[in-house]
């Protein structure tokens, strides 16, 4: 799906919600790269960046809501106790520096960094908006 979203001139927005990560409530910020990592291998580097839906502050119920089938309502998996948690070392925008970090750790070169962190969105945008 990733290849043929890119390959349409599409873009992927890579969301760190530990409920999507394999580590699951463990994930870190190094899983993040990691996950980012294996989308630009899929997608294309020109095709990827972060993901901003951070959502400090909402209850389980926005959860719940977010992990059900809009069409029907029904749910997709089981109750939620408590909200997930984001990945440890990235518990919201405030954090994003902890972000880039591991990405400097992972060896990513700087203009990788530029491009994810923000200047491809910029690009995507720039050109859906101009049609």
């Amino acid at each position: 799906m990733l290849k043929l979203i890119s390959d349409r001139g599409g873009f992927t927005g890579v969301v760190a919600y530990t409920p999507f990560m394999a580590q699951q409530g463990e994930a870190t910020v190094d899983d993040v790269v990691a996950l980012l990592d294996h989308t630009i291998s899929v997608a294309g580097e020109e095709n990827v960046g972060i993901g901003t839906d951070f959502t400090q502050g909402h209850g389980v119920g926005f959860f719940e809501y977010l992990r059900s089938d809009k069409g029907r309502g029904r749910a997709l998996s089981a109750p939620m106790a408590n909200r997930p948690p984001n990945p440890k070392g990235l518990d919201g925008m405030r954090d994003y520096p902890n972000l880039i970090a591991a990405m400097d750790r992972a060896g990513w070169t700087d203009a990788r960094i530029e491009r994810v962190a923000g200047e491809n969105w910029l690009r995507f945008l720039g050109e859906v908006w101009r049609g």
